[in-house]
C-alpha cells in the first residue's frame, strides 16, 4: 500500500485550526469515508464539526425536508431538498461557528455522472471566506469543464486525489488555476481496521457478488466468472441494500470470497483480508484506487474489462 501520508501532514500543520466536515452523501461506503477521515482527525488532535451534527434541530428539518439522505439508506433523494437542507446547515455555521478550514468528504462524486462534489465546492466557496479541502477522491469531466469549474472558485483549494489517474486531471487543471493545489493520499477508509468495527463472524459459508446495477457499472452478465463455486452464492448490493452499516461490513468480512465493482467492498475486504476480485467501473476509479492502494495485497485482484470477457490481473 502507497502511504499517502499527505492528509495525515496537513492535517498536523493545521492541528490549531478549526475544521467543518461536509459529507456530500452517497452510500455505505462513502459513511466508512466519513469514518476514517474522523479516525484520523482525533488522532492528529484536530478540532472539528460536522455538517450531520449541527446544533440546528435536525428533527425539524427532517420534518419539513423530507427526502433529504440524511443516512445512506435513503435513495435517490429530491436534488431541491438536499441543495436548500445544505444551504440551512452551511449558513448556520458560517454565522455561527465560522471554521478556518472546511472540509469537503473525498470519493466517487467529483465527476458527471453524480455532480455533487462539484455543488458542495459552489456552495463552500459562496458560503464561507474559508480554505477548502477536498479528501482523497477521484474524478472525471465529460460535459463539465473543470477549468472554468474551479477557476470560479475565490477559495483557496486543496485536491486530495486518491489515485494516479485523477491526479493526472486535475494537475492538468491546477496549471491555470493559481489557487488549487493538488496532493496524493489514500482513500481515507482504509485509516479504519478490524478493531474499529464490532462484527460478529457468523461462521457462514458463501460468495458474495456485489454488483453495482447504476449508470457507473460498466459490466453485463457476459462478463463476469465467479469462479471457485465452493460455497454458495448470495448476489447483493450491500452498498445500498443492507439496513445499517453494520450489517454492510459484517457481510463482506464474512464472505469466504467475494466478487464485486462497488470499490468500498473491495476496500473492506482488504481490512478484513477477505479474497476479492475487484471489476473495473465505468472509468478509472476502481483501477485507479486498486493500482494506488491495494495492488500489493495478496488477496485482493484487479479485473480489466475488455472484448466483453474479464481478464483476472492478480496481486
Amino acid at each position: 500500500m502507497r502511504s499517502g501520508t499527505r492528509l495525515e501532514e496537513e492535517l498536523r500543520e493545521r492541528a490549531d485550526q478549526s475544521f467543518l466536515l461536509i459529507p456530500p452523501g452517497g452510500n455505505y461506503g462513502d459513511v466508512l469515508i466519513y469514518r476514517g477521515f474522523e479516525k484520523l482527525a482525533k488522532e492528529v488532535g484536530i478540532n472539528y464539526s460536522d455538517l450531520r451534527t449541527s446544533a440546528i434541530d435536525m428533527n425539524f428539518l427532517r420534518e419539513n425536508l423530507r427526502g433529504v439522505p440524511f443516512d445512506a439508506s435513503m435513495a435517490e433523494p429530491s436534488m431541491f431538498a438536499h441543495d436548500l437542507l445544505t444551504r440551512a446547515l452551511y449558513f448556520y455555521h458560517r454565522y455561527f461557528a465560522n471554521p478556518d478550514i472546511v472540509y469537503i468528504h473525498g470519493g466517487g462524486h467529483f465527476n458527471d455522472i453524480w455532480g455533487i462534489g462539484a455543488d458542495a465546492l459552489r456552495i463552500a466557496d459562496e458560503y464561507f471566506d474559508s480554505r477548502i479541502m477536498i479528501g482523497p477522491a477521484s474524478c472525471n469531466f465529460a460535459d463539465t469543464d473543470p477549468i472554468c469549474l474551479f477557476q470560479s472558485i475565490e477559495s483557496e483549494v486543496t485536491f486530495f486525489c486518491r489515485e494516479m489517474y485523477s491526479n493526472e486531471i486535475m494537475a492538468d487543471i491546477a496549471e491555470d488555476v493559481d489557487n488549487l493545489e493538488i496532493c496524493t493520499a489514500n482513500d481515507t477508509a482504509l485509516h479504519l481496521t478490524p478493531e474499529d468495527f464490532d462484527i460478529r463472524h457468523t461462521g457462514s459459508e458463501y460468495t458474495l457478488v456485489a454488483l453495482r446495477t447504476d449508470k457507473e457499472s460498466a459490466l453485463t452478465s457476459q462478463t463476469i466468472d465467479f469462479g471457485t463455486g465452493k460455497w454458495p452464492v448470495v448476489e447483493e448490493d450491500v452498498s445500498i441494500e443492507a439496513s445499517t452499516i453494520r450489517e454492510f461490513v459484517s457481510r463482506i468480512a464474512n464472505a469466504n470470497e467475494i466478487y464485486t465493482d462497488r470499490l468500498h467492498v473491495a476496500l473492506t475486504a482488504s481490512i478484513f483480508d477477505v479474497p476479492t476480485t475487484l471489476y473495473g467501473n465505468s472509468y478509472h476509479k476502481n483501477k485507479g484506487v486498486y493500482e494506488f492502494s491495494l495492488s500489493d495485497h495478496p488477496k485482493i485482484n484487479f479485473a480489466n474489462i475488455g472484448d466483453g470477457v474479464c481478464q483476472v490481473q492478480s496481486a
